[in-house]
């Protein structure tokens, strides 16, 4: 292998030029658009940790929002619940009422219909009375005892 020493000062000297060109003409866009590059990466990273960053406030408002929400009806449903038992005990308590309201009606008709069975008996034994008395004083023929008899008889029922 034969080295020519010319033909390796051509090729440096056109790699060293070949090298200042690039480096004054090429460099300095390449570098440019890879930093461009570069920094259109990390803003688009940071939009979206931005992004994240509110999508995470948002979710955990949406929480707030439907843990607000839970509360709301748990509280509504608690005081429905309350509301059902008053109208049960107000019920219930009205039945009672209702119930000793009739008890009452039924002592106090019993006492009327008791009343009336002894005023009828009454009657009915003044006339049994009476008409026994009437029989006893038609075969004994005394009006003046029977009088008596009878004003007694009449004095005492009154009396009882």
């Amino acid at each position: 292998m034969n080295i020519e020493i010319g033909q390796v000062f051509t090729q440096i000297i056109s790699f060293l030029l070949m090298l200042w060109i690039l480096s004054r003409y090429a460099w300095k866009p390449i570098m440019g658009t890879l930093d461009e590059r570069k920094n259109k990466i990390e803003a688009d990273f940071k939009s979206i940790e931005d992004e994240k960053k509110k999508i995470a406030e948002m979710r955990q408002e949406y929480q707030l929002k439907i843990e607000g929400f839970e509360r709301s009806a748990q509280d509504k449903l608690q005081q429905v619940v309350e509301e059902a038992k008053m109208q049960s005990q107000k019920i219930h308590e009205e039945a009672h009422q209702n119930a000793r309201a009739l008890l009452v009606k039924a002592q106090v008709d019993i006492k009327k219909e008791i009343m009336q069975a002894h005023v009828q008996l009454k009657k009915d034994l003044v006339g049994l009375v009476l008409t026994s008395t009437e029989k006893v004083l038609e075969k004994n023929h005394d009006q003046e005892t029977g009088k008596k008899l009878l004003e007694e008889i009449g004095n005492y029922v009154e009396a009882n």
